[in-house]
């Protein structure tokens, strides 16, 4: 396997992780989440922070990054890691009011 520390996380492993979920490997699974929803909170971050012309040109990877968070979100309620989940929500809270502007 390679580390996410060498080759960022993606929407591929999404599912190894809830794999990981069902082999109740929580802890393997929750590492993935982590870095997976901690990608996509600094880019939003990042995003969200550029001016309204600017915004529209990565609207595109703004969606993207809403959606995997959502999933992220999703998929760790379902497999009941409030953890992930908890720490997340907030963040994700705060962006769908900002996406919604």
């Amino acid at each position: 396997m390679i580390p996410g520390a060498t080759v960022r996380h993606s929407y591929s492993s999404l599912q190894l992780a809830i794999y990981y979920y069902k082999l109740n490997e929580s802890v393997k699974g929750n590492v993935i989440m982590d870095a997976l929803a901690k990608d996509c909170v600094e880019n939003l971050g990042w995003y969200l922070s550029l001016d309204k012309n600017q915004i529209q040109s990565v609207s595109s990877r703004v969606s993207q990054n809403f959606g995997m968070l959502y999933q992220v979100l999703s998929v760790c309620k379902q497999a009941k890691q409030n953890a992930v989940f908890n720490k997340y929500m907030p963040a994700y809270m705060d962006f769908s009011k900002k996406v919604q502007m």
